[in-house]
């Protein structure tokens, strides 16, 4: 009976440090807003267009490469603009398309907040409530998440980036 209360009181201990420690990914998880970068350092081609050689990380039919003077003048290297690569916390690289996800605080609609922006929703979520938005560039996806931070109808918003969970080879 002493070594149950013992184990019980260690456990009743350990959860909350537990809580602590993880609260930064909580946070990141259900609260705020994932933290992205751009990673400027590499840049997305072809996957065929280049030598195994040079892949820092292979995406799907894309490569990840290091943004080296060689590789900017190498003409032979299929550049990929209409995807951005992203890092997150952990370092792991994915692939942008400049879409923003968001979702709205209750009693709003994702169309109105839309509109209100000039922009409409090209997918909808129902059961999770999420709703996408397409921009044309990083640039105007950043700074429509930095509007929707602090717009009280927007209770979510977060960068539309897909991880391939694969480790740099």
């Amino acid at each position: 009976m002493r070594r149950h209360h013992l184990k019980l009181a260690t456990l009743t201990l350990l959860i909350p440090v537990l809580l602590l420690s993880l609260r930064p990914a909580l946070a990141e998880e259900f609260g705020a807003s994932p933290i992205y970068v751009h990673a400027d350092d590499v840049m997305l081609v072809v996957r065929a267009s280049v030598n195994d050689a040079l892949i820092v990380q292979g995406l799907g039919g894309y490569a990840v490469i290091a943004r080296t003077p060689e590789n900017l003048a190498n003409t032979a290297i299929e550049r990929v603009s209409n995807l951005s690569v992203m890092r997150d916390a952990l370092d792991r690289l994915g692939l942008a398309d400049h879409s923003v996800l968001f979702t709205p605080s209750g009693g709003y609609n994702v169309d109105d907040i839309a509109s209100s922006y000039s922009l409409m929703v090209s997918a909808r979520y129902p059961n999770s409530g999420w709703a996408l938005l397409q921009l044309d560039s990083l640039d105007s996806a950043e700074r429509l998440i930095t509007q929707f931070e602090t717009d009280d109808r927007v209770r979510l918003v977060e960068l539309n980036v897909n991880f391939y969970d694969a480790e740099p080879t």
